[in-house]
């Protein structure tokens, strides 16, 4: 990863969790944790859309992140996130980021929109079929919902049970 790509990259942790799209996968250091999902977790879609991932994979991605943060190899290393530069797999790994923020890291939906899409403009760009109905999405409002959505977890009203009892994606 070069000094550019660092400089894209958006922090999410101060001095510890970063997100980043990358043209090429990263080389391993020794003060730097990478990791992608970009292979494991793949969307099904429905029709001309590309995501959201459905909630087990966000929930599965949740854990893995906190497992990460919490391990104590880890403890002096930058967690950096990475995903190629593909639109689909940039648009579901920033959406996962964004969850991972909401859901696990207490913040607003509008806190994180803030922090993660500075771009709007890309935002706008790379959810314009995001979008699960017959048509395309025109606005990326459903997105903001998404993030809205993932706030109510921070009531305790998700059950964790159904995301662990399966491995199916």
């Amino acid at each position: 990863m070069s000094e550019r790509d660092l400089a894209d990259a958006t922090e999410i942790l101060p001095n510890r969790l970063y997100w980043v799209a990358l043209h090429t996968a990263p080389r391993a250091s020794p003060k730097v944790h990478f990791f992608s999902v970009d292979h494991e977790f793949i969307y099904e879609p429905f029709f001309a859309d590309f995501g959201p991932l459905n909630l087990s994979m966000v929930w599965r991605f949740c854990k893995l992140l906190e497992v990460k943060l919490t391990d104590t190899s880890l403890a002096e290393k930058r967690i950096i996130y990475y995903c190629s530069h593909d639109p689909k797999k940039r648009a579901n790994a920033a959406t996962l980021m964004c969850a991972f923020q909401v859901i696990v890291l207490g913040k607003t939906g509008e806190e994180v929109w803030d922090v993660m899409f500075g771009l709007i403009i890309w935002w706008q760009n790379a959810f314009s079929s995001y979008n699960t109905s017959l048509g395309i999405a025109s606005t990326c409002q459903e997105d903001i919902d998404l993030l809205a959505a993932c706030s109510k977890t921070q009531s305790g009203s998700l059950d964790e049970a159904p995301f662990v009892a399966s491995d199916r994606s």
